[in-house]
């Protein structure tokens, strides 16, 4: 598949999954050089996008810049496992492409920092194309898969709650992001 080709790919289901809204105040975590990020700003959502990375969040000004969307961006210098946020705050969290950069710890601290910046209801969608590289991800993906199955019977939207397409590592957690993300962080808490 030509590269340009599959960059469109993965950034339009990253953008499906993710579901941009406007004035929505999305996180676009690790967002490199803001690929994501314009997405959303073009759909309307207002967007934090943070990176650890000056040069990577340069390109993402100098390309807000010329899409006309830089009013829609605020860029934020700082590791995703430290957020610089108040709580509660956001709708969504987007990490595409990061967590298979992330050690276990740095990747439970990221799970915590989501929680505590994510509004009740908020949801955090996660995008990897290799979920078995962090161990910490498999066992996340195993207690969200039997939080769906123990709260199905209760709604009906509990059950779009995660949705795993093992050929591309999609992870989807929404609906009851905020709820199963808590379930997850009290199991890893007691541990």
């Amino acid at each position: 598949m030509d590269e340009d080709l599959w960059s469109k790919k993965r950034v339009n289901d990253i953008v499906r999954m993710v579901k941009p809204k406007k004035n929505e105040q999305i996180l676009d975590l690790g967002c490199g050089i803001g690929v994501v990020s314009l997405e959303c700003a073009k759909r309307g959502s207002n967007v934090l996008a943070l990176d650890f990375s000056s040069n990577a969040l340069a390109k993402t000004n100098m390309s807000a810049r010329k899409l006309g969307v830089s009013g829609k961006i605020n860029l934020v210098q700082a590791n995703a496992d430290a957020l610089p946020l108040k709580p509660s705050k956001l709708t969504k969290v987007v990490a595409a492409d990061l967590v298979e950069h992330l050690y276990p710890q740095q990747f439970k601290f990221m799970l915590q920092e989501c929680n505590r910046a994510l509004r009740a209801g908020g949801e955090l969608h996660i995008y990897t194309p290799n979920p078995d590289v962090n161990p910490i991800l498999v066992r996340t993906i195993g207690i969200l898969e039997r939080f769906v199955k123990r709260f199905k019977k209760t709604t009906s939207k509990i059950s779009k709650s995660i949705s795993l397409k093992d050929g591309n590592g999609l992870i989807v957690v929404t609906g009851h992001g905020k709820e199963a993300l808590a379930e997850v962080l009290t199991i890893f808490l007691r541990q």
